[in-house]
């Protein structure tokens, strides 16, 4: 949403409303208030020609992919031509069908998600020989009977042809006009010494298919073709060129980055045409990858002719860092930190200053290369660390705080875990859980969690996920559980296991992790063993446990969560990755994802799981980290799991290890009265963003407590204004303007 007039009169966490988000930036669900990014155009099946492939970061493809797509009555008709180097032999395996060896070379996949609400997927991938491995999922005994395939090799390409019967995927004929799938078009183009992955959509993990493009069925898609050719950015500037072929229609090609778009018509007929954007550089501090769209559209009834999206890298770099997000009162004597300039290289001076969050400046300096101010003196609360120079300008939050408040908070002992009003008691009282899930080292201290999602860094009295035993990990001929007994043989089992379990004890009992992967029970095949519906498998279980065991409480993870619907009824609490949790860019996605999941969650409890070696260890900022437990709290989660499976995090990173450390005391000190009140229409205070951010509001008619977060990897300005008679305690102050540093979260008390 642009300019101070950013206004939304309503601060209520709106799920049971339904309330959902329009691209134009209206309220949505927890009262985020965002400008949707411009949509990718569906795919159309009947004729559509497809260019603009990008790696797996979102970067542009250096090596041509172009497909085309088409359909008959009985078969979906697909072409890909695949530019190379002449001169350049192509590597690629694979011998025979479904051999693994055809992923390690040059090859083209295609995903077919034929029924996206659930998630139903056909896999093909294909060799320049024609080679093909094919799964239904992951389950390569599916096979495309009838398809055919043609490959031709030329100096410069190669090209497939592929045509495969609808009735092999699940349809008896062509899909009606109108229908949407879901799909994806990959490529890898590997030489002897380089190797580029490409693909249409633009993600990393090719199964997930809620990333995936839409693909509509309709035989009359526009005539004209226009093909992206070449994209090339610097900062400030992008040039994009294409080829058109009949254009016989008024177009207009634009190029958006972020707020700033440019706009061109009048385009030929036919040939090459470029475009040069010069759009204002931006200076986003946390932001390593900023999105590019790139569309063209008829100027009359804008229908689209060519839609991508790429990421370039962000203008400029981290400007000051300092060396931790919490300091503890009485202990820590100074706040180090580290400067870079955005766009220069070298040791340059830049003004550095140390305020309140009234904007008093305590500290101020000229530094170069790094720094450090004095703090021993300075009362606890938060502060705004901030740097200049000419190429930029960039804040910091920090928090100066005693040992008291950043330690974990234990629960009491003997205190029953129970669930109330969707969400998490302990002794009556509501609790927030926040734990971290295994890593290969010990973390640095011990003590800092109230929750145990593995064998460490638990505090005394600590809630803990308990697994259950009795099944197994089959890798073939599909990742899958498998139940060697059979099903009767495993309810005994699990009745004779929870018959020892103590309904006193602070647990949850965890069926599966990763419920999404497939089921096999004992059967009567060459591989003895059949597939079950999971959902079901899971229903039935729970049911029948929780009527032999009452008082305990059963639990579900996935990291998949268009799964979240077939297992929402398996549970008394789930455990969710939502979309973005482990992204690279986790809360540009969040904003969108959280909603979708917390719909489908239809009110259960919920613990939320977010990457912090995930995708990597070097992607997540502590002010993400920060921001996103925010918004699990804003959208109903009662707690957070911190995934630190997938790589040390290295300890050099003390800024994200203090939160991982503090963010437990820090959440306590709010939670349980936040949560034990209701959530309020927030008419009475009104919210004015130059840029996204999301909130809820929980009181009564005597005092509120409102949860913002702001959604800007930059710096934001937001004014609230309380009406009705409230007035703001502390967080912010009425009716003025105040800068928000990047991702910053804030708890506001009002009284009345």
């Amino acid at each position: 949403m642009k300019g101070k007039s950013a206004l939304l009169l309503a601060a209520a966490f709106l799920l049971a409303a339904g309330s959902s988000c329009s691209p134009s930036g209206q309220k949505s669900q927890a009262g985020t208030v965002f400008s949707a990014p411009p949509e990718l155009a569906p795919v159309v099946a009947g004729g559509d020609t497809l260019s603009g492939f990008v790696t797996t970061s979102g970067a542009w493809a250096k090596h041509k992919t172009v497909v085309t797509t088409g359909y008959d009555e009985k078969n979906l008709l697909l072409r890909f031509v695949c530019s190379t180097e002449r001169g350049k032999k192509l590597l690629y395996g694979g011998k025979i069908k479904d051999d693994m060896g055809l992923f390690g070379g040059e090859n083209v996949e295609i995903f077919l998600c034929t029924q996206p609400e659930t998630g139903k997927y056909y896999q093909l991938a294909l060799n320049p020989d024609g080679v093909m491995y094919s799964a239904l999922g992951r389950d390569i005994s599916w096979d495309p009977e009838g398809a055919k395939v043609k490959t031709v090799r030329k100096d410069d390409s190669w090209t497939l042809d592929i045509s495969i019967p609808f009735k092999s995927l699940g349809y008896a004929a062509a899909p009606k006009e109108g229908t949407i799938w879901k799909v994806n078009f990959c490529r890898c183009y590997h030489v002897e010494g380089l190797r580029e992955v490409s693909n249409l959509a633009g993600i990393s993990s090719y199964h997930d298919c809620s990333q995936y493009r839409e693909m509509i069925f309709a035989k009359k898609g526009t005539k004209s073709r226009i093909l992206l050719e070449d994209f090339q950015y610097s900062p400030g500037k992008i040039k994009a060129s294409f080829s058109l072929q009949r254009v016989n229609e008024p177009v207009t090609v634009e190029i958006r980055k972020g707020e700033s778009s440019h706009r061109t018509s009048n385009l030929p007929s036919s040939g090459t045409f470029s475009v040069t954007a010069e759009l204002p550089p931006s200076y986003v501090p946390l932001k390593d990858l900023d999105p590019v769209y790139i569309s063209a559209k008829n100027s009359i009834d804008h229908k689209s002719i060519l839609s991508a999206r790429l990421n370039v890298t962000g203008d400029s770099r981290d400007m000051i860092l300092p060396n931790k997000f919490y300091y503890k009162a009485g202990k820590d004597k100074k706040v180090s930190f580290v400067l870079s300039h955005p766009r220069e290289d070298g040791d340059i001076a830049m003004k550095v200053t140390l305020s309140d969050r009234e904007g008093k400046v305590l500290r101020k300096d000229v530094f170069t290369g790094k720094g450090s101010f004095d703090i021993a003196d300075l009362k606890e609360g938060a502060y705004i660390l901030s740097a200049s120079c000419a190429g930029g300008h960039s804040t910091r939050l920090l928090f100066i705080r005693s040992a008291e408040k950043l330690a974990g908070v234990p629960l009491k002992k003997g205190a029953l875990l129970a669930l109330k009003d969707g969400a998490v008691t302990s002794g009556g009282k509501f609790v927030y859980l926040i734990s971290a899930s295994s890593t290969g080292k010990p973390l640095p201290e011990k003590k800092f969690f109230n929750f145990r999602a593995g064998n460490f860094g638990n505090m005394p009295n600590s809630a803990q996920i308990a697994g259950t035993p009795g099944k197994r990990l089959l890798r073939n001929p599909k990742t899958a559980y498998f139940y060697a007994g059979g099903k009767d043989a495993y309810y005994a089992a699990m009745e004779k296991h929870f018959s020892k379990a103590n309904p006193a004890s602070p647990t949850f009992h965890r069926f599966t992790y990763e419920a999404q992967i497939p089921t096999f029970l004992p059967g009567k095949n060459s591989q003895k063993y059949e597939e079950v519906d999971s959902g079901a498998f899971h229903r039935d279980l729970y049911k029948f446990l929780k009527k032999k065991f009452p008082a305990l409480l059963f639990c579900l993870q996935t990291d998949a969560p268009d799964h979240v619907k077939d297992f929402v009824d398996a549970c008394d609490l789930m455990e969710v990755c939502p979309p973005g949790g482990y992204s690279d860019a986790a809360i540009e996605r969040l904003k969108y994802g959280l909603p979708r999941v917390v719909k489908a969650l239809k009110g259960k409890p919920v613990l939320f799981w977010m990457g912090v070696t995930i995708p990597n260890n070097s992607c997540r900022r502590a002010e993400e980290l920060r921001a996103a437990v925010y918004l699990h709290i804003i959208h109903g989660g009662s707690g957070t799991i911190m995934h630190m499976g997938h790589g040390r995090l290295p300890d050099q990173r003390t800024r994200l290890w203090s939160v991982i450390k503090g963010i437990n005391g820090e959440v306590a000190s709010f939670y349980p009265k936040y949560r034990s009140m209701p959530l309020l229409d927030g008419k009475f205070l009104k919210l004015h963003g130059e840029k996204e951010f999301s909130f809820s509001v929980r009181g009564n008619d005597r005092e509120a407590i409102a949860l913002v977060v702001s959604l800007s990897s930059g710096e934001n300005r937001m004014m609230l204004n309380p009406a009705d008679g409230w007035k703001i305690v502390s967080g912010a102050k009425a009716g003025k303007w105040e800068n928000w540093t990047p991702y910053e979260a804030r708890v506001i008390h009002l009284k009345k």
